[in-house]
């Protein structure tokens, strides 16, 4: 691990996630070729309550969740800036159609 990534997954893991993980992509999004995923362990009492379509706490629970990621995901951003790498956010929930955005 190198030691950008050390001082990522300890912000990260500071902030609440879960889990962290790095790995190199070929696709080059934007010339990037580097990635970070995170993981946020939802709350087992609000998955428990689910029986045959997501309930109201849980709707409220995914979106927290999703901001809560999107947050993290904009921390570890502005320290690639501060270390002079570039970066490029991928929001945790949402869609793009010929229109425009919509969630």
């Amino acid at each position: 691990m190198t030691d950008i990534q050390r001082e990522i997954k300890e912000l990260l893991l500071s902030l609440g996630v879960s889990d962290v993980g790095f790995c190199h992509t070929e696709d080059n999004v934007g010339g990037l070729s580097n990635a970070v995923s995170i993981v946020v362990h939802l709350s087992d009492a609000i998955i428990d309550e689910i029986e045959d379509k997501p309930t109201h706490t849980y709707f409220n629970h995914y979106r927290s969740v999703n901001a809560f990621i999107d947050h993290c995901l904009l921390r570890v951003g502005l320290l690639l800036d501060r270390h002079g790498y570039k970066y490029i956010t991928v929001a945790s929930s949402q869609s793009i159609n010929d229109v425009g955005w919509f969630y």
